[in-house]
C-alpha cells in the first residue's frame, strides 16, 4: 500500500465526515432559530390575548421558558437528525472503506506481482550463472536420469576426472567409454593406514545412519571401506583399452565426490543427516560450465596436491603387474586370500552386462 492511497482514503473519510458535521450543526442551528421564533410569535399571541392593553410585561417574563423550547425543540431535532441520516452516512463511510481498502489491495497486489515478475527475472538471469542446471535426489536404486545425463557430458568431453571415496561405477563406465575421451584422471583416497585422511574417514562412515544401525565395527567398515577400492581397481584393469587410466592416491579427506567433464561438474556431497538412512546413491548436484561454480571445481579437482602415489594402466597392463600394484597398496588381501582373475572377469562381466541392460533399456540413443 502506498502513501498516495492511504493519504487519498483518509483525505476522503475526514471530508465526509466534515461535511455531515457541517450539515449537522447548521440544521440544528436553523431548527432553533426556527423554534425559537415561533414559540416567540405563539408567546407573543398568548400574552396579547391574556392581556390585550398591556401584553408586554408578560412576554418578556415568558423569554426564558421560550429560549428553553427552543433548545429542547433543537436538541430532539438533532437526535431525529442523527437516527434519520447518520445511518445513511455510515453506510455512506463504509461504502467508501470498502472502496478503499479494494482500491489498497488491488494496489497490493498489482506491487506484489510486479515484484514477484521482477524477482523472476533476476533468477532468470541468475540461475545460469549460481544455481546448479540439475539436482538429482538420493535414490535407493540407479536413477536413470542421472546416468543418461552424466553418459551424455562424458561423451561430449575429451577429459573426464573422477575423485571420490570408491570408483565402481566409474570402471563400468569406462568400459563404455566413448572414442573422444582422450585423457582419464581418477583419484582415489590413499588406503594405507598412516595416510592423515585415512581414519578421519572410517570414523566419519561409523557416524552414517546405516552403520550405526548394522553396529559395524571400525575394522568391519575399514575392511569394507578397501574392498571396495580394490575391486574398483581391478574393475578400471578390466576396462582398461585404447586410453590410459591415470590412478591417484590423496591423503586429503575426502568429504565430496566430483566428477569433472568439459561441460560440465558433477558434486555429490556425502550426507550427514543422522535421523534418516543414508541412501546407497546420494544426492548430486550438476554444474553447467557456464556457471560460476564450475571454474571452482574443476580447479579444486585438478589441483587435489601432491599424491601419496600414483600409476597407469594402460591398455599393456598384465594381470602380474597389477596383482603387484594390489600387493603394494596393501589391498590385495581385501580382495580374499589370492586373486583368481577368472572369477574377477567373471563378476565384471556380470556386473558390466547388467549396466549395459540398464542404458540400453533407458538411453539406447547414446549406445
Amino acid at each position: 500500500m502506498s502513501n498516495e492511497d492511504t493519504q487519498l482514503a483518509d483525505s476522503i473519510v475526514d471530508q465526509i465526515e466534515d461535511l455531515y458535521e457541517k450539515i449537522k450543526f447548521r440544521t440544528i442551528f436553523i431548527i432553533f432559530v426556527v423554534a425559537v421564533g415561533a414559540i416567540l410569535v405563539l408567546s407573543f399571541v398568548k400574552s396579547l390575548l391574556a392581556a390585550p392593553k398591556d401584553p408586554w410585561p408578560l412576554f418578556i417574563g415568558n423569554l426564558g421558558d421560550i429560549v428553553v423550547q427552543g433548545l429542547g425543540v433543537s436538541i430532539v431535532a438533532g437526535l431525529v437528525l442523527e437516527l434519520v441520516f447518520g445511518g445513511q452516512r455510515r453506510e455512506a463511510t463504509k461504502r467508501l472503506l470498502k472502496r478503499a481498502a479494494q482500491t489498497v489491495v488491488a494496489t497490493i497486489q498489482t506491487e506484489s506481482r510486479a515484484q514477484y515478475e521482477e524477482m523472476i527475472r533476476t533468477l532468470k538471469v541468475i540461475k545460469p550463472l549460481h544455481y546448479p542446471t540439475h539436482v538429482f535426489r538420493g535414490t535407493g536404486s540407479p536413477d536413470p536420469e542421472f546416468n543418461t545425463a552424466l553418459m551424455k557430458d562424458l561423451a561430449s568431453s575429451k577429459h573426464y576426472y573422477f575423485q571420490g571415496t570408491g570408483g565402481s561405477w566409474t570402471a563400468l563406465r569406462m568400459h563404455h567409454l566413448p572414442p573422444k575421451v582422450s585423457r582419464v584422471s581418477i583419484m582415489l583416497p590413499d588406503p594405507s593406514p598412516d595416510a592423515p585422511g585415512y581414519v578421519s574417514l572410517i570414523r566419519y562412515e561409523m557416524t552414517l545412519p546405516h552403520n550405526r544401525k548394522a553396529r559395524r565395527t571400525y575394522e568391519q567398515i575399514q575392511h569394507s571401506w578397501r574392498s571396495h577400492i580394490a575391486q574398483a581397481l581391478v574393475g578400471l584393469f578390466l576396462a582398461r583399452g585404447p586410453v590410459d587410466f591415470e590412478i591417484s592416491f590423496l591423503s586429503k579427506k575426502f568429504s565430496n565426490r566430483f566428477e569433472i567433464f568439459d561441460n560440465a561438474a558433477y558434486v555429490c556431497a556425502l550426507e550427514r543427516d543422522e535421523d534418516s538412512d543414508r541412501k546407497p546413491y546420494p544426492e548430486t548436484l550438476r554444474f553447467d560450465k557456464q556457471t560460476f561454480t564450475y571454474p571452482f571445481l574443476d580447479y579444486i579437482v585438478r589441483n587435489p596436491g601432491a599424491p601419496s602415489s600414483k600409476f597407469n594402466i594402460t591398455r599393456n597392463t598384465t594381470e602380474a603387474e597389477m596383482i603387484e600394484k594390489l600387493n603394494e597398496l596393501r589391498l590385495l588381501g581385501d580382495l580374499g586370500a589370492s586373486l583368481d582373475w577368472t572369477t574377477q572377469n567373471a563378476e565384471f562381466n556380470a556386473i558390466k552386462d547388467s549396466f549395459t541392460a540398464f542404458r540400453t533399456k533407458h538411453e539406447p540413443e547414446l549406445l
